[in-house]
């Protein structure tokens, strides 16, 4: 698999939903800036919460998830034993 499967899953995973998390400086800055509490916006999160699970649902179903050719793999083992 690529690096940038990876990429996607942790901005899917982590990234979005910090915001939703109290005690992390994304839940932190929208409880000092704007007063509201985190789980009291989350039902109105949409992307926030359904992104992780259209990422667990495309890594099951293995949609999107991009994969190094035979050429390319033959040319990553070859820098390695360089």
């Amino acid at each position: 698999m690529k690096p940038k499967n990876l990429s996607r899953v942790l901005e899917d995973g982590g990234t979005l939903t910090s915001s939703l998390i109290p005690w992390n400086s994304g839940g932190a800055f929208m409880w000092a800036t704007l007063g509201v509490y985190p789980f009291a916006y989350a039902p109105f999160a949409f992307l926030n919460l359904i992104n992780p699970l259209i990422s667990i649902l495309y890594g099951y179903t293995g949609w999107t998830m991009e994969k190094y050719s035979d050429e390319e793999l033959k040319e990553i083992e070859s820098k390695k034993r360089d």
